[in-house]
């Protein structure tokens, strides 16, 4: 018999050093696979082109939340500032599943705000550049060290 989870109870986590906590409530999350590079190594006796793995790109991943301006300030606050330049810190990150496992990374993120039309739910993106490639984990930690 197959069985599975729902997306109900999804956690977006982020910190920097000590224990992450919950960014803001997400809508919805992107897929965590990043297309890795494919490098070329056929040679001249193959009947058929031959490529391994290279490395992963790094890939923008829009995660979606409903607007409310202290979410907004929130978010905006933790992420990534224009000012700071290169001071800008690594983050760390956590997607946690309803059943504890879930996926942990680094990276960095921003938000900005989605267009809307009539009778719509505002909506903003939180942009983040993965700069680790996630890591799947059967119970998540939620420590920084």
């Amino acid at each position: 018999m197959a069985t599975g989870i729902s997306s109900y109870g999804i956690t977006l986590y982020e910190g920097t050093s000590g224990t992450m906590t919950k960014l803001c409530d997400i809508k919805d999350f992107p897929d965590l696979i990043s297309d890795p590079n494919l490098l070329d190594v056929t040679t001249l006796s193959d009947a058929m082109q031959k490529q391994i793995f290279g490395i992963n790109q790094s890939d923008l991943k829009p995660f979606t939340a409903f607007y409310n301006k202290t979410d907004y300030g929130a978010v905006t606050e933790r992420g990534y500032k224009d000012s700071d330049g290169e001071l800008n810190a690594t983050h760390h990150y956590a997607l946690k599943f309803s059943d504890g496992s879930g996926f942990t990374w680094d990276g960095m993120h921003q938000c900005g705000m989605s267009g809307a039309g009539v009778d719509e739910p505002l909506e903003f993106p939180i942009n983040i550049i993965f700069l680790s490639k996630p890591k799947w984990a059967e119970t998540v930690s939620l420590d920084v060290s």
